[in-house]
């Protein structure tokens, strides 16, 4: 029960803390839905803010607080700290600090993915991914101080960074379980950060470190700037003190810089130890790697040594500070497989190495510490030349900076402890007052930042009393350059050298301490010296000079005859001795312009004589020059006419040429393209094209000295015009017409026309002319068509002549009505070769069949005409007439509405039309009867509307008809019904058949009314007859009806109430039934009043309140009003009581 109530006080802290920002809550470990960590990141990716997600898990269980993904957690895209150890009341994994474990159902692409900015994730045990955190985004922070996350078992990266500006990586383990100490069989890389910048792996307080162990690549920056990497331990387990390997510890690329590794404190220090492969792999510039361990746990005492390289420098690395002298910024770099510090290739250089200890390092094979391999601009490791108690005296390079170091017990010789430092001199001597006692070396480091190798170690029991020395700058030296021989000699500490004696080869010899040499040839020298002490001690040392003559330069050019414009190229074929190397080229081009390339070109913009000069320069110094003379020449002017550029197909065209040499110069070869690939070498050639089209021609003329130049113009041969033509018709006596479609080149036009009919002498120069033939036979007709370029083209066609159809047609009737449906029929005798009609019946009318029918709508003579056509599209026509006669006008009158059964006259107003009567008359009146009297009477019998046609022939024999309705209306049925409300009677008319009637009432009291439904004031009770006449105001008819009311002072009810109330029977004998019909109407007393008003009869208890008997037997005969009371008002009914 305590924990209850514990666990909502934490439900109601963290509603506090929402206060401050949305709070998600996490209270399962679904992988989706309501509660789950995947549905909390899809409500604060939908928040503006910084959020929070929270757990609030109820049972402490591991499996409970584990969540198993089938699919990566939803992208988290806005600020968010999502904090896993807010989870409470739960012991953390192992020696963790998370309390919620994530695990992946298969090796899923990745568990979160960071794509937004200012995210955090704390207290996460996250294995069995691909990659166990993404981070795109910016400012996030992944762990924290006593607060980091367990990520490992990922197949590629435990964590990959990428384009992230600003991030920290703390407190976490990295490769390594939640216990700290074991690693897992699938493995990745631990951190891999990718074009990342100002990001912090690692923390300098307490619970800060990473743990990054057990991975291929620990740490792998590639493309990184302004990063610090702090307090880890990489390649060991939580103690430091037992290897957990990562296959290499620090792996970083040449694209990286500002890199800070380590730093000058104690809390900034890495352990880099126990990798099966080195500790830090490196190619990065403008860097630092500071106070680390490297090879050994965190004391820099016990071995965890790494399985390569303490450090391996990949080619590119520059500017590079390894340790500093003072406080704790030197690194310990021990027990390494093999050297301490390893240099890929000679190119790297400005790495320098300082206040480092280094000791024990490839005991096994190598040198221990530092290989250089020729870097540091191959500056030469000091030599200790004379030790003993006084101190140390030796050789570095002039003006380097000399670091003195105690050697350790181990086999190699390598600085495990700084002692002091020194600055060689001018002529590289050093001096070190300082009372040593063993073994030491010492490390150089140039002005320029460039760290030799370690010095061979000296002991103190290896003292000697003089060494003799020098060197000589230069080292090297072209035939006929000074050299100076710089002593170094050096003697035992209270005594001096008191003679120099130097011989060389040459013979010559010299007691000054430096002197001056000049070798005037090539080739290796000796030089001896021998020095004497102030104690009579004697050292002597030879060495060889190697004095080289350097290059002869020398080159080619491709011509040395060009022409203005032309691109002379220079290829350099110079050569250096033995052991020198050319450095650089000066060519100077003869007309102010130079180059600075090996292999170079040029070109010259005007004629002269130019000398070229090539310079080469040794890298010892050594330069040789060789000059050719280049002659630069006018060019040709290439040019040429034709005869014509626009011609017809296969017309020769002639070219002239009238180019010019140049200055001094006479053409020797001619070479015309004609575009087609054709070409002459004439310089006045003819030529012809086979193929229309528009042809570039290229004139290329080349001068005595090899000058070429061209010039161009274009030429277009056009194809000869074609000849087509039509014609239509071809009949005797008509107009043939000639159509012209001959074609031709779209930029030419057509010109002329000729024609030659093939008829006597017939011709025409029309584009389009017409020509008649005389009789029937086959011409040959000739077309010949001339273009504006003269081109011309002929065409012959044989047409023939022939006769057209001879037309006739019947007409079913020459004579006829107007309205007539008449049948026109062909019988041209050669209907079976016609192929068109044509019928024009005189009245604006056509057809096209070869039979048709026509009706003529007006009266007249019209007419008709047939032309037909044939298949040689020659027409033959026909003409005939026909009399239409007027029909008469068929006309009645006959009234449009009538009374039923009334009888209808209907007046014919017919005529007969011009010149004519009507002699017959027949009706349909619609109804099945018919009449022949020119004017007859109907009566019908059944209301409704009746069409009635009138059709009339008159004296020609034509026919006409007119129709028209009658509507036949039913008499009226007049009916009223009335409610009393006395003094007030309220009249509903009911009558039928009135929709357009008259009503007038008589109210009995002498007042009458014209309204439909009137309300009328009585002024006594008493009994009146009211009438109703109803009179149709169409056909006149008209209906009566009277009734007898009584007026009474009884108020009536509703006829809500009483429509649900029946009288029976009415009129009635000795009994009259009361019944309510409906079965929540109950019926409450009974009221009955005489014709008088007086009250004859009342009852309010019955046995049933919805059918009760009411005896009238003993009342008079007459009218009684019924008053009944019910539970939902009064009903009124009347009733008229018969006496037997």
């Amino acid at each position: 029960m305590r924990y209850n109530y514990l666990f909502v006080f934490f439900l109601i802290f963290i509603s506090f803390k929402s206060a401050f920002g949305s709070t998600f809550i996490v209270t399962n470990n679904a992988e989706t839905g309501p509660g789950s960590l995947a549905q909390a990141i899809l409500d604060a990716n939908a928040q503006s803010g910084i959020d929070s997600i929270h757990f609030a898990i109820v049972s402490s269980s591991v499996a409970d607080r584990t969540i198993t993904l089938t699919a990566p957690l939803p992208q988290i895209t806005g600020r968010v700290v999502i904090d896993a150890n807010s989870q409470p009341f739960s012991k953390y994994f192992g020696s963790s600090q998370t309390r919620i474990q994530i695990v992946g159902s298969s090796y899923l692409s990745n568990c979160f993915y960071l794509s937004g900015d200012s995210i955090e994730i704390y207290g996460f045990f996250i294995h069995h991914f691909t990659t166990g955190l993404l981070v795109t985004g910016s400012d996030c922070r992944i762990g924290g101080t006593y607060d980091g996350n367990v990520i490992f078992d990922c197949t590629d990266q435990c964590i990959h960074v990428e384009d992230c500006k600003q991030a920290s990586v703390v407190g976490n383990f990295i490769g390594i379980d939640t216990t700290g100490k074991k690693g897992s069989s699938t493995t990745g890389i631990g951190i891999l950060i990718e074009n990342g910048s100002k990001i912090t792996i690692g923390g300098k307080q307490a619970g800060g470190s990473n743990i990054i162990s057990g991975n291929t690549t620990g740490l792998f920056l590639a493309a990184c700037t302004y990063m610090a990497i702090n307090k880890n331990y990489i390649g060991t387990d939580i103690n430091t003190s037992a290897a957990i390997p990562n296959a290499t510890g620090i792996y970083i690329d040449s694209f990286c810089n500002n890199i800070t590794v380590g730093g000058d404190s104690s809390k900034d220090m890495n352990v880099i130890s126990g990798n099966t492969g080195n500790g830090i792999e490196s190619g990065m510039n403008a860097s630092s790697i500071l106070g680390n361990k490297i090879g050994t746990d965190s004391t820099g005492i016990n071995q965890v040594g790494n399985g390569g390289y303490g450090i391996y420098l990949l080619s590119g690395s520059k500017k590079l500070l390894i340790g500093k002298i003072g406080g704790t910024s030197g690194n310990v770099i021990a027990y390494n497989d093999k050297e301490g510090i390893y240099f890929q290739e000679k190119l790297i250089k400005t790495v320098t190495i300082q206040g480092n200890s280094i000791f024990c390092n490839s005991q096994k094979t190598g040198n221990g510490g530092i290989v250089t391999n020729g870097g540091n601009e191959g500056i030469q490791m000091p030599e200790i030349k004379i030790i003993d108690a006084q101190g140390i005296m030796g050789t570095a390079p002039p003006r380097s900076a000399v670091d003195i170091y105690s050697v350790s017990t181990c086999n190699t010789c390598e600085g495990k402890t700084f002692i002091t430092s020194a600055i060689a001199a001018s002529n590289g001597v050093f001096t070190v007052l300082f009372s040593v006692d063993g073994k030491v070396t010492a490390l150089a480091t140039d002005s320029l930042g460039n760290t030799s190798a370690f010095a061979d170690c000296k002991d103190t029991s290896e003292n000697s009393c003089l060494v003799a020395g020098f060197i000589n700058s230069p080292p090297s030296a072209c035939s006929g350059t000074p050299i100076t021989f710089l002593d170094q000699s050096l003697s035992d500490f209270n005594t001096a050298i008191t003679s120099w004696s130097w011989s060389f080869s040459t013979g010559e010899t010299s007691t000054e301490q430096n002197p001056t040499i000049t070798f005037n040839t090539d080739g290796s020298y000796q030089a001896t010296l021998t020095v004497t002490n102030s104690l009579g001690c004697t050292s002597s040392i030879t060495k060889t000079i190697e004095v080289t003559t350097g290059a002869k330069a020398g080159f080619v050019a491709s011509t040395k005859d060009p022409c203005i414009g032309d691109l002379v190229i220079f290829t350099d074929n110079s050569t250096s001795t033995s052991g020198s190397r050319i450095v650089s080229y000066n060519w100077d081009f003869g007309d102010g312009t130079t180059a600075a390339s090996q292999n170079t070109s040029h070109t010259y913009n005007s004629i002269a004589t130019f000398s070229v000069t090539l310079t080469v320069t040794t890298d010892l110094q050594c330069s040789s020059s060789h000059s050719e003379n280049i002659t630069v020449h006018d060019p040709p002017q290439a040019k040429f006419g034709a005869d014509a550029t626009d011609v017809c197909l296969g017309t020769p065209i002639n070219f002239t040429d009238s180019s010019t040499a140049g200055n001094g110069a006479v053409i020797k070869s001619y070479f015309y393209d004609f575009g087609n690939g054709d070409s002459s070498t004439r310089n006045n050639p003819h030529y012809y094209y086979t193929t229309p089209g528009t042809y570039t021609v290229t004139l290329t003329v080349t001068n005595n000295f090899g000058c070429s130049n061209s010039y161009s113009i274009s030429v277009t041969t056009h194809d000869f015009p074609i000849a087509q033509f039509t014609s239509t018709p071809k009949c005797v006596g008509e107009n043939v017409q000639f159509t012209d479609q001959s074609t031709v080149d779209n930029s030419l036009d057509i010109v002329s026309w000729f024609w030659d009919f093939g008829d006597k002498d017939s011709t025409s120069t029309q584009q389009n002319p017409r020509h008649q033939y005389e009789s029937v036979g086959v011409y040959t007709v000739t077309l010949t068509i001339t273009d504006n370029l003269g081109c011309m083209d002929t065409r012959k066609a044989e047409i023939s002549i022939v006769t057209g159809p001879t037309v006739s047609f019947s007409i079913s009737d020459t004579i006829a009505c107007q309205g007539t449906l008449l049948t026109f029929t062909d019988q041209t005798d050669t209907s079976g070769t016609l192929v068109f009609w044509h019928w024009n019946f005189g009245d604006q009318a056509n057809a096209n069949s070869p039979d048709t029918t026509h009706a003529y709508q007006t009266p007249g003579v019209f007419v008709v005409t047939l032309e037909v056509i044939n298949r040689s599209q020659c027409m033959g026509t026909a003409h005939d007439t026909v009399t239409i006669l007027e029909q008469p006008a068929a006309f009645f009158f006959a009234p449009a509405q009538n009374c039923l059964n009334e009888t209808i006259s209907f007046l014919d107003q017919s005529t007969g039309g011009t010149g004519a009567t009507v002699t017959s008359w027949l009706w349909n009146f619609g109804d099945g009867s018919t009449s022949d009297v020119s004017s007859p009477s109907h009566q019908y019998t059944a209301d409704g509307t009746y069409q009635v046609t009138l059709t009339v022939q008159n004296s020609l024999g034509c026919f006409g008809t007119y129709s028209q309705t009658v509507d036949i209306i039913s008499q009226p049925q007049a009916g009223f019904v009335y409610n009393i409300a006395y003094p007030s009677v309220e009249f509903t008319n009911t009558s039928i058949n009135s929709t357009n009637s008259v009503y007038t009432w008589d109210f009995g009291d002498g007042t009458t009314s014209n309204l439909s439904n009137p309300i009328h004031n009585y002024s006594a009770q008493a009994s009146y007859n009211v009438c109703l006449i109803v009179t149709d105001n169409s056909c006149g008819a008209s209906d009566t009806i009277c009734q007898a009311i009584f007026v009474t002072g009884i108020a009536s009810l509703p006829n809500t109430i009483s429509q649900y109330i029946s009288v029976t029977p009415n009129p009635a004998g000795n009994i009259v039934m009361v019944n309510s019909l409906k079965e929540d109407l109950k019926i409450e007393e009974i009221r009955m009043l005489n014709d008088l008003g007086a009250e004859v009869y009342y009852h309010n208890s019955f046995v049933s309140n919805s059918s009760i008997p009411v005896s009238i037997s003993n009342m008079a005969g007459g009218m009684y009003a019924l008053q009944i009371k019910t539970n939902r008002g009064y009903a009124f009914k009347k009733i008229f009581h018969l006496v037997k």
